[in-house]
């Protein structure tokens, strides 16, 4: 999806006590870290990235690399993993040498069959599973299943139609984030665009059985909250079980956005506010 006034690029941040994973760097990442935490903050922050997974070479999960390994102040063995299609090799290497020294390189299918990389950079995160899976998108497009030694498990789709593949390696996930593009009444444009509505990234939650899910990726004419989510969550209010993450509610990503996993059963009870405060802002921006 194109940045748009209230919704950058791409850019899932994910902390560990010994390091970070970023998975996606969409061009406005590192403006959206300075916006977040403060420019000294965010370079703390940076320079105890660890890993950059980048799931396909659309700019919008892309264009914020060489931002993010340009300002990262670490010693000069204290390089950063980047994971990622050809065209990101490809791109970062024609940025020059001086930027070379900062980054190691591996394409996705690379990854898990070299273990000492996995042994440097993964396992001092306490990462005891990170796998790669091609979706249906453009050429080279995968998507992210980590395993963590404390027990929970994250799966990503970046950007995909619906995928059997992904739906099996993630179930049973803690944390589903699933791209839903399109309302579900713009489902043939989903299709062309290899994207998926809100009801199939919904259906695939259903699949996948994930604790909690987060829908994300939403295209910029829904600049708040799409509507086909604000109606289903006005409805939903109050309801048995609202507390609950899965397909019957879902939490909606918004820029900023912080999650921590020992309150995930916290977020969906927020969203009906969530939704009614940002519709409220539409409002406002229409008298």
């Amino acid at each position: 999806a194109e940045p748009s006034k209230y919704r950058g690029g791409t850019g899932i941040w994910v902390d560990f006590p010994s390091g970070a994973l970023l998975l996606d760097a969409g061009e406005s990442v590192w403006g959206q870290m300075i916006r977040c935490f403060g420019r000294e903050a965010a370079l703390a922050k940076l320079s105890r990235l660890t890993c950059i997974w980048v799931s396909h070479k659309h700019a919008d999960h892309l264009l914020g690399l060489v931002s993010l390994l340009h300002h990262r102040k670490a010693p000069a063995w204290s390089k950063v993993l980047v994971i990622g299609p050809h065209t990101a090799f490809h791109w970062l290497k024609s940025c020059g040498p001086a930027l070379q020294r900062n980054y190691l390189f591996k394409h996705h299918t690379h990854l898990m069959r070299e273990r000492a990389t996995f042994q440097e950079f993964l396992e001092p995160l306490g990462i005891t599973h990170f796998r790669s899976i091609p979706v249906h998108h453009c050429k080279d497009a995968f998507a992210a299943v980590v395993a963590h030694r404390d027990g929970w498990r994250l799966a990503f789709s970046g950007d995909t139609r619906p995928c059997r593949a992904f739906i099996e390696a993630s179930k049973g996930s803690t944390l589903l984030i699933h791209e839903a593009t399109f309302e579900s009444k713009h489902h043939k444009h989903a299709e062309r665009k290899n994207h998926c509505t809100i009801s199939e990234a919904l259906d695939v939650s259903r699949q996948v059985s994930a604790d909690m899910t987060v829908l994300t990726h939403f295209s910029q004419r829904y600049p708040h909250f799409p509507q086909e989510l604000a109606e289903g969550m006005k409805e939903k209010e109050g309801e048995e079980g609202s507390g609950r993450g899965g397909a019957a509610h879902p939490v909606i990503a918004f820029d900023g956005m912080c999650v921590d996993f020992a309150r995930l059963p916290e977020y969906p009870a927020i969203m009906p506010k969530l939704s009614s405060t940002l519709e409220a802002a539409a409002a406002s921006e229409h008298t």
